[in-house]
């Protein structure tokens, strides 16, 4: 799990922390945050494998440090230090077959990391002017209405959903008891570059462009009908800055 921070090369500008850098979503954001002429500064136990290449433009716009999603010490320190302006909350195990094979090893992750970030803020009276929180579709579950929309009801079926939506109200909560400015949005599987085709928390979309190019066999489960919301990266992290960013969301 990674953080990356991201500063402005001019004096006066706004620094912000996105906590996750190495994921799917996440490395996409860094580099259209690098694409702006920003300097990034990774935190985690590996970079985003995309930045080791060694003609890669990502490569020479991070500053990497080595350190645990959980080191809270650690990221105490470096809030108090840097005193960002805004934060982006991204860090979580996605693989709801993951959070039920390891639902307390996740919840760390998924729920407390997070909750944690809001308590260094509140407690050391930090000035941020937004904190943006990624939830996740999962919390409506298997419901049939399509489109979904922000106003169904839940249906948390596993720990993943029950530890977003968990963090979603702990996130109003602290704007609405604390003062702590803070937006969350819901990501409708979100697909692009840089989606993992393997694995436990592979994309449908990046599976099957996989099995396109190196003629393997794609597997379908069920009838074919079914249907479901997708978002493509790139509209995933311009709507990501653009919350962040307005003082009216």
């Amino acid at each position: 799990m990674l953080y990356f921070i991201r500063k402005r090369i001019e004096e006066n500008e706004e620094k912000i922390l996105s906590y996750r850098g190495a994921g799917f979503i996440g490395s996409n954001l860094i580099e259209k945050i690098i694409s702006q002429g920003d300097e990034v500064v990774v935190v985690g136990r590996h970079l985003p494998a995309e930045c080791k290449e060694d003609d890669n433009n990502l490569k020479d716009n991070i500053t990497f440090y080595q350190a645990d999603v959980t080191d809270y010490e650690f990221m105490e320190q470096l809030l108090i230090k840097e005193k960002f302006d805004y934060i982006v909350l991204l860090a979580a195990v996605i693989s709801i077959s993951g959070t039920i094979a390891e639902p307390l090893s996740t919840h760390f992750i998924n729920q407390e990391a997070i909750l944690y970030i809001y308590e260094i803020i509140r407690k050391n009276k930090l000035k941020v002017k937004k904190v943006l929180f990624t939830s996740s579709s999962a919390v409506y579950g298997n419901i049939a209405d399509t489109p979904r929309r922000e106003d169904m009801p839940v249906s948390l079926e596993n720990p993943y959903a029950i530890d977003k939506f968990a963090s979603e109200r702990y996130a109003m909560f602290y704007e609405k008891v604390y003062g702590i400015p803070t937006v969350a949005v819901r990501f409708f599987n979100v697909y692009g570059p840089r989606q993992k085709a393997q694995g436990k928390s592979a994309g449908v979309c990046a599976i099957i462009l996989d099995c396109l190019l190196n003629d393997k066999e794609f597997r379908l489960n069920g009838d074919g009908k079914q249907t479901r919301d997708y978002m493509y990266v790139t509209d995933a992290v311009d709507a990501t800055l653009m919350l962040l960013k307005d003082p009216q969301k």
